[in-house]
């Protein structure tokens, strides 16, 4: 059986942008959907409530949000570290790409 991970990239800074906003909604609900944990940074912050969805936030300094690449290291450690087999990307449209192959 596959044992899927959700990696959520932010749209930029601040967290209560309207793209940050709508990115951590989805990943909250792909989150539920699958029974699975989500990898992130600060700038996406996922609704406390029940069921309780185990977030792992990266490593990061006031004010120097990560690269998309370092978010992408962190993730596929957390994936390894977990057994994790599968892994959803979430980001905005345009940073879907690169994100993944990051991943990769």
């Amino acid at each position: 059986m596959e044992k899927l991970g959700i990696v959520v990239f932010s749209f930029g800074v601040p967290y209560d942008i309207l793209s940050n906003l709508r990115i951590a909604v989805f990943a909250r609900l792909e989150a539920e959907w699958f029974n699975a944990g989500i990898y992130t940074q600060k700038d996406i912050q996922i609704e406390k409530r029940e069921p309780e969805i185990p977030v792992t936030y990266t490593k990061e300094e006031p004010g120097n949000p990560p690269p998309s690449l370092r978010i992408a290291r962190g993730a596929i450690q957390w994936a390894k570290d977990l057994g994790l087999s599968k892994i959803l990307v979430i980001a905005a449209k345009p940073h879907i790409w690169p994100c993944a192959r990051d991943l990769k």
